[in-house]
């Protein structure tokens, strides 16, 4: 099974201080004390995904009315000792072929791609991106420094990695100057040098979005005399003030002083710009991020026995069903469109049908669409949603969504709210079966041992690998045990066990009653 998000953390954020990651499973559960912090994670996550939609992560968006958030610095968890929110998020890729940015094809195994993310006040200061551990680029703009010296102009800086360097037919006749071993080092060291100890600043893109940024500054990057491209060493004390400065750049300004006496005046005095004819940055494709932030999908805990699914609350899922309505008004379950549809309906009547007896027969489910506002959803001809419980409205589009929106993350709050604790535990066994079938990731919110006891089971059965799982429980922040981090991971083992205990009060909870009953009978019969 896979991850579409490897990792998250964030750092100054609500309850999380210090920048804690996240390990994320194909699902994951997130249990603990009532206002500990869970939903602090599942808005970081919602928080971004609204961001790149919006300008594409440039700018926090504080303001959805969705998440609820308020303003950044309310979020701030150390405001007034730290002013930067950081994220930051790993996401592998399996897919082997895929189109990049800048048009062409990338051939790609099994990668790892991180990204660190600051804000300040809400605008994007710092990206880092890495490949497999390797920096690909790095982008820095200093709004913070400006805003504070009350100045309007940003500079933004690019630590661009290069894949090769291109060096012109006069820098290779240098070999039968100083000899090829010589020669062979030389161009060692200026390539270690521009990868390691340069860095490129450009003044007229900071407001440029944060994925077309990597694809102009590299179509601009040809060479070290390009126009708009100033060069400076990592740690050179004189201030880069001209365009021209990159041609002007002489060998022995960029090199060891060691080299002097081997190339003698003529050649330590040489231009860089007479050197090297162009550079060849590494490839990027933004959609390892975005693909996976639009992908998060939120499922609430708190829906209303609704009658309707409206436009404004359910957008995604309603446009699945204006997609899969035919002419005649019926449900296309096989979406062409979509990859494994073909799968949708033996899942629909497993779960709707037999397991969770929600309807008789598929069919049994019908779709009522009010142009512009949202969907009705009867279970027959007769029986509308009001007219059953509030467990099944609940249930219902979990499930639907959970079928229709294939290699999707989903973040669902309680599912376990109004079922039957027989029914909670199937919760287990439906979420690992939609994982299977529709490579989708689920971060889920719960209180149910119920829920939690059967994925234990299933891994005792190898029915689900140790691996597939990751727990996380969280104690209040004002309430944390001595010699306890307020957030810590649970891991269920090959023989079902649990790596740690939950916190007091989670599983135990029962027994102690049971036994505060058994003594107070006891004391009664005395």
């Amino acid at each position: 099974m896979k991850t579409h998000i490897k990792s998250f953390g964030v750092e100054n954020f609500r309850v999380f201080k210090e920048m804690t990651n996240f390990e994320l499973a194909p699902i994951t559960i997130l249990t603990g004390a009532n206002s500990s912090g869970k939903s602090s994670l599942t808005k970081a996550l919602m928080l971004l995904k609204e961001s790149m939609i919006k300008n594409e992560l440039a700018q926090l968006d504080f303001d959805d009315s969705e998440i609820k958030l308020g303003s950044f610095t309310q979020n701030l968890s150390n405001c007034g000792v730290a002013d930067t929110m950081k994220f930051k998020i790993e996401t592998p890729d399996f897919t082997h072929r895929i189109n990049d940015s800048l048009g062409g094809r990338i051939n790609y195994g099994n990668n790892t791609y991180v990204w660190d993310l600051d804000y300040y006040e809400s605008t994007l200061t710092r990206i880092k991106y890495s490949k497999n551990d390797s920096k690909v680029f790095g982008w820095q703009n200093d709004w913070k420094n400006a805003k504070k010296r009350k100045q309007n102009e940003k500079q933004v800086t690019w630590e661009i990695v290069l894949n090769s360097i291109e060096f012109t037919e006069y820098f290779e006749t240098i070999s039968t100057i100083i000899g090829m071993k010589k020669f062979t080092k030389l161009k060692s060291e200026i390539i270690k040098k521009f990868q390691e100890d340069v860095f490129y600043y450009e003044s007229s893109l900071y407001e440029i979005n944060v994925f077309s940024f990597y694809k102009n500054i590299i179509e601009s990057l040809t060479s070290i005399g390009d126009s708009n491209i100033y060069i400076e060493f990592r740690n050179s004390d004189d201030y880069i003030d001209s365009a021209q400065r990159g041609e002007e750049m002489e060998l022995n300004e960029f090199i060891d002083p060691k080299w002097e006496s081997i190339l003698g005046g003529e050649l330590y005095n040489i231009k860089i710009s007479d050197l090297i004819s162009g550079f060849s940055p590494q490839e990027f494709d933004a959609k390892l991020l975005t693909d996976k932030l639009k992908g998060i999908h939120h499922i609430k805990g708190n829906i209303n026995q609704e009658i309707v699914y409206t436009l404004k609350d359910y957008p995604e899922f309603i446009a699945l069903f204006k997609k899969m309505k035919s002419e005649e008004g019926r449900i296309e379950w096989y979406v062409p469109s979509q990859k494994g549809s073909f799968k949708i309906i033996p899942f629909l009547k497993k779960w709707l049908v037999d397991e969770f007896k929600i309807i008789t027969k598929i069919e049994d489910l019908k779709f009522n669409l009010i142009e512009g506002y949202g969907i009705t959803i009867q279970l027959g001809d007769d029986l509308s949603l009001y007219q059953v419980g509030y467990g099944v409205t609940k249930l219902l589009p979990i499930i639907l969504q959970l079928a229709l929106k294939d290699k999707a993350i989903f973040i669902i709050e309680e599912p376990e709210a109004n079922l039957h604790p027989a029914l909670q535990s199937k919760l287990a066994d439906m979420f690992m079966d939609a994982i299977k079938e529709f490579e989708i990731q689920i971060i889920v919110e719960t209180h149910s041992e119920y829920l939690i006891r059967k994925l234990q089971y299933l891994t005792a059965k190898k029915e689900i690998s140790p691996e597939e799982t990751q727990i996380y429980y969280f104690y209040p922040p004002n309430d944390v045990p001595e010699g306890e981090n307020q957030i810590y991971p649970i891991n269920i083992q090959e023989d079902g066990s649990l790596s740690k205990n939950f916190g007091k009060g989670f599983f135990d909870e029962a027994d102690n009653i049971a036994l505060e009953l058994f003594f107070l009978k006891h004391h009664q019969s005395n």
